[in-house]
């Protein structure tokens, strides 16, 4: 599942579904993930702001089961201790790769 804000993303994804024929595997929510609650997930993936990250937190514990992983693409989640941080350089730009899981990183605080 993906949610997706801006149209013009939540339209290139779409398209990327279906060209890739996995329209079937994934469901993509054109909206805020204030206003959707999360479904239940084994991984989540953010590509979010820090700052959003740790507005999402008191979500992340009420909406997800104990041992889902959390995987952040640059910004770390505020307050939790990531399980593993992993530093990459592609194309001549580092990156940073938070992992949690949820049980963990919140006993961690």
């Amino acid at each position: 599942m993906g949610i997706e804000i801006r149209k013009d993303l939540f339209e290139r994804a779409m398209k990327n579904v279906r060209m890739a024929g996995v329209e079937d595997k994934v469901l993509l929510v054109h909206g805020s993930f204030y206003d959707v609650r999360f479904p239940p997930a084994d991984v989540v993936f953010l590509y979010l702001l820090t700052s959003v990250n740790e507005r999402l937190r008191p979500k992340f514990l009420s909406e997800l089961k104990p041992s889902t992983r959390i995987v952040s693409h640059d910004f770390a989640i505020t307050g939790w201790k990531p399980v593993e941080v992993i530093d990459l350089v592609e194309e001549g730009r580092s990156h940073k790769i938070y992992y949690y899981i949820v049980e963990e990183s919140t006993r961690n605080l």
